[in-house]
């Protein structure tokens, strides 16, 4: 059992077929909310700064674990996933940029590097970016999520690659 779930979510070669895939979206899935939810529980110092630091890549490789095995046994290399993350950064930044980030930067771009800016300005432009934000959060998550629920389905859906019959 261990070295199913090993193989599955710490060793990045070799092939899944979708139900190993669906349950490791599944096991993906709930590591990531674990995790928060210990990060939340934390109180800030060292051990919740560690975790914060080491969960992004962390959850980066089981995620290129479990999809590239998937990618594998569909014939592809993990490129297209590579291709997916590259894309939601994109995505990520229009959402950013789109939502009050521009408004924000053109805010803060006025005042010279080395400029002190009056407290009372920082905070009004920090509200008004987390308000337009908040103001718009549904669209935003909708945003977010397209390209990695897409994705994930077409692994869900795509058939096995056919094996050659060696001679």
């Amino acid at each position: 059992m261990l070295d199913k779930v090993t193989n599955l979510f710490l060793r990045p070669t070799g092939e899944i077929g979708v139900k190993p895939y669906l349950i490791g979206v599944v096991g993906i899935a709930l590591f990531v909310v674990a995790v928060n939810t210990f990060l939340r529980a934390l109180t800030p110092g060292a051990l919740s700064f560690s975790v914060a630091l080491v969960f992004p890549f962390l959850a980066l490789y089981i995620i290129y674990c479990v999809y590239g095995k998937r990618l594998h046994d569909m014939g592809f290399s993990v490129w297209p996933l590579t291709g997916l993350i590259t894309a939601e950064l994109f995505v990520i930044l229009g959402v950013m940029l789109a939502f009050g980030g521009a408004e924000y930067f053109e805010g803060f771009a006025q005042y010279e590097r080395k400029a002190v800016i009056d407290e009372a300005v920082r905070e009004a432009l920090i509200s008004d970016y987390q308000a337009e934000q908040a103001a718009n959060m549904g669209t935003i998550k909708i945003a977010l999520w397209i390209l990695p629920v897409l994705f994930t389905a077409w692994l869900a859906m795509a058939p096995k690659r056919p094996r050659k019959i060696k001679e």
